[in-house]
C-alpha cells in the first residue's frame, strides 16, 4: 500500500512539472523542442523508477526481466539529458511500443490507457530530438538564442 501511494505521489509531481506554464511566450522552435525532450526525460525517469519498484517486488505481473526495461529507460534519460541523443530516444520508444504490443492481451483498460499516455510523450519527445538537431544544424540556430 505504501509503494502504491509513493507511485501515485511521483505521478502527481510529474504531471505538475509537465503542465506548469512558462511565464514568457512565445518561445523559439529550439526551446519548444527542448521542452518536449525534457518532458520525455521526465517520463523516462518515472518509468524507470516505477518499473524498478514493481519488478523488485514482483507486483502486477512484473518480473526481474522488466529490470532490463528500467535500465534502458534510465540510460535513455541520461543520454537525452547529456546529448539529446536521437538513437536513445528511438531505442526507448521502440522498447515501450514493443512492450505495449506484447502485453496488449494481458492488460486492463486502465493500464492500457496509462501506457498510451506515456507512449504519446515518448513519441513526441523522439520527434523533438530530431527537430532539435535539425534546428541546431540549420541557419536558424545562428539567429536563435538558447
Amino acid at each position: 500500500m505504501v509503494i502504491l501511494l509513493a507511485v501515485v505521489a511521483l505521478l502527481v509531481i510529474l504531471v505538475i512539472t509537465i503542465y506548469r506554464r512558462p511565464i514568457k511566450e512565445p518561445r523559439s522552435p529550439i526551446q519548444k523542442a527542448q521542452k518536449h525532450i525534457d518532458t520525455m526525460v521526465g517520463w523516462a525517469v518515472f518509468s524507470c523508477i516505477v518499473t524498478t519498484i514493481l519488478s523488485l517486488g514482483n507486483w502486477l505481473g512484473f518480473t526481474y526481466l522488466n529490470l532490463a526495461d528500467a535500465a534502458l529507460a534510465g540510460i535513455a534519460a541520461w543520454r537525452l539529458i547529456a546529448a539529446r541523443s536521437r538513437t536513445w530516444a528511438l531505442v526507448v520508444t521502440a522498447d515501450l511500443i514493443g512492450g505495449e504490443i506484447m502485453g496488449f492481451d494481458k492488460r486492463s483498460g486502465a493500464n492500457l490507457l496509462a501506457g498510451m499516455v506515456v507512449m504519446y510523450y515518448f513519441v513526441r519527445g523522439t520527434i523533438a530530438t530530431f527537430q532539435y538537431h535539425r534546428l541546431m544544424n540549420s541557419e536558424v540556430a545562428g539567429r536563435t538564442e538558447i
